[in-house]
């Protein structure tokens, strides 16, 4: 919690933590954020593909197991799904899954991501998926 102090708010735009009773297991703490950058003129094919070969450099072990772009009602996004196995401080090691879609909303690319341990994803990923089916773009 103490890192999401010295995160630049006008890039990382929300945290959500599930601490709902069952959820939450005193390992990893399951999250979905919202991350917005300047798209400086690229396209979605292009802060996809970035994203698709930065991934793995910046998370050790990483690796991305599903990555597409999606064209639905008027909408484009990508999604990268990726695993990688990370060390908690009590030393124990968990395989995280993180679950990533990408959309550009004019000059802005809107990265929402969800993230929990490899074991416990299926139980609350179908919530995040109908929390991205609720989203609708203000237009």
């Amino acid at each position: 919690m103490q890192r999401l102090q010295s995160l630049d708010p006008d890039i990382y735009r929300l945290f959500v933590f599930d601490t709902q009773a069952g959820h939450f297991e005193d390992k990893f703490l399951s999250n979905i954020n919202l991350v917005t950058t300047p798209a400086d003129g690229a396209s979605l094919d292009e802060i996809f593909a970035e994203t698709v070969l930065q991934l793995p450099a910046s998370i050790p072990n990483l690796t991305v197991v599903e990555s597409n772009i999606f064209d639905e009602d008027d909408d484009r996004y990508g999604i990268i799904v990726s695993v990688w196995n990370s060390e908690l401080l009590s030393g124990e090691v968990v395989e995280v899954y993180q679950y990533q879609v990408i959309y550009l909303l004019d000059d802005t690319a809107l990265t929402i991501t969800f993230s929990s341990t490899t074991d416990f994803k299926d139980s609350i990923l179908t919530d995040f998926e109908a929390m991205l089916e609720g989203f609708a773009r203000l237009r």
